[in-house]
């Protein structure tokens, strides 16, 4: 059966590393969300590297795709990370040898995830060449098919995006990169970085599409009924 994949990757990495504000909080905040979703949602699968993430699912459960998703987004830009994405359909392989990963799943210095599959090429070029911005792009045979499960998941535009906010966070975050865009200590790379997501946010508040608001993600049975049918 084919997967929703996502591969995700925090925007300006390099140039927060070499004005030192990348931190040891920013990789503990970047990653333990992603930990607390794999806690909860056993039918899916991640994997975490510097500051890459993997997500992935059959796409039977696509409702709970979307909601790791929002969850992960949600804590990501609450924390002043913003992380651009790109989701794919298709092929995944996560690799499983119990002759060897009960031994090295023991150790303390070594962790890997073996991974392969055209989708996870896919999201990796769909999030590397669609454009600037902390924005979570979609390929057009995924955005056909997250469009079929809900119309609200999908933003349209020269490459699709995904929504993963709720009202309230869109109305917050249209401010916040409006605020952004105003300031005059910019560099010509984050002015186009922030001038394309504010775009995002204004073309999402302008649609009237969102998600319902998570409120506590251990309720997640209960949610899921209103993801599949969000209010306008």
């Amino acid at each position: 059966m084919d997967s929703l994949v996502a591969f995700l990757d925090i925007l300006g990495t390099k140039e927060m590393i070499r004005r030192d504000r990348f931190s040891d909080m920013t990789a503990l905040d970047f990653t333990n969300v992603v930990g607390i979703a794999s806690q909860h949602k056993q039918n899916m699968h991640f994997a975490i590297f510097s500051d890459s993430v993997i997500v992935s699912c059959n796409k039977e459960f696509v409702h709970d795709f979307v909601l790791t998703l929002q969850f992960i987004y949600g804590h990501w830009f609450s924390d002043h990370i913003f992380v651009r994405g790109g989701i794919d359909l298709g092929e995944i392989n996560w690799v499983d040898y119990p002759v060897t990963d009960n031994t090295f799943n023991k150790l303390t210095n070594l962790s890997y995830a073996r991974v392969y599959g055209k989708a996870l090429i896919g999201a990796y070029e769909i999030e590397q060449k669609s454009g600037p911005g902390a924005i979570c792009y979609v390929s057009e045979v995924a955005s056909n098919f997250l469009h079929q499960a809900n119309d609200n998941y999908i933003l349209n535009g020269i490459t699709d995006m995904l929504i993963w906010a709720d009202k309230r966070l869109i109305d917050g975050l249209y401010r916040t990169f409006d605020l952004r865009l105003k300031k005059d200590d910019l560099d010509k790379r984050e002015q186009r970085h922030i001038k394309a997501t504010y775009k995002y946010f204004s073309k999402l508040k302008n649609s009237g599409k969102f998600l319902p608001p998570i409120y506590d993600y251990s309720e997640l049975d209960s949610y899921e009924s209103e993801l599949e049918c969000p209010e306008k």
